[in-house]
């Protein structure tokens, strides 16, 4: 009755139960379910307790544990990411990676030959993750820096970050945030560089489109995963 009285919406008959739950490990028992799988024909995403024992021939392989960070590379939308990362990147590359979480974009940017990666995300402990996933990969400060903080309000972060700097940025968000963080893209982009945004449901996808072609982008590639897409662009 009083969630009735609270909320404005009918929400018909409620009931109301309790049930005594057992103690479970929370945090751990999803691992069980995380096995190593191929991404872009080409990496192969492992998680840090699993061992691979299959030939490797022409494949990387990329060790993870996400933590409580969004990133093991199964949802559509990384590997949408990791899918055009692949496909457009190069040695002489410098990757901006937008809410990085556990820095898998970055990481794998890096083992598929960019030269470095600068990471960024709003969440300190996401930072952490990003930075022990990279040394598990044998990445350490001098290819893979990860900062904290809002990229949108910081400037004194933009400055850090550097200006006119990157051929790539990554980011795999939501449509909304990236649409807000978006007039940021020139300023960190050399001309010509590559946005590649993932995490944008199909019914935004012209809204992003819109958004990115006010800014001076071109669209290059727009690519699906069931309700998923990922927007490739250049300035």
């Amino acid at each position: 009755d009083e969630l009735k009285k609270e909320n404005s919406i009918d929400l018909g008959r409620l009931k109301v139960e309790t049930k005594i739950l057992n103690d479970e490990d929370w945090a751990n028992n999803w691992k069980q379910y995380f096995k190593p799988f191929v991404v872009a024909d080409k990496i192969i995403i492992k998680p840090s307790w699993e061992q691979y024992n299959e030939p490797l021939e022409d494949k990387i392989i990329l060790e993870i544990d996400p933590g409580m960070s969004f990133g093991t590379g199964q949802h559509h939308t990384t590997r949408l990411c990791i899918e055009q990362i692949n496909k457009h990147i190069n040695k002489d590359m410098e990757v901006l990676d937008l809410g990085c979480g556990s820095g898998i974009l970055s990481i794998a940017a890096i083992l598929l030959g960019a030269k470095n990666c600068v990471g960024v995300d709003i969440d300190e402990n996401a930072v952490h993750i990003a930075k022990e996933n990279a040394a598990l990969n044998n990445i350490y400060d001098d290819r893979f820096k990860v900062y904290c903080g809002d990229v949108t309000a910081d400037t004194a972060l933009q400055e850090k970050i550097g200006y006119k700097k990157y051929d790539m940025i990554a980011v795999n968000i939501i449509a909304q945030i990236i649409m807000g963080m978006s007039e940021t893209f020139p300023r960190f982009l050399k001309k010509g560089g590559l946005v590649i945004a993932s995490g944008i449901i199909k019914k935004y996808l012209q809204d992003v489109i819109d958004n990115f072609e006010s800014l001076g982008f071109k669209i290059l590639e727009v690519n699906e995963s069931e309700e998923w897409v990922s927007i490739t662009a250049r300035l």
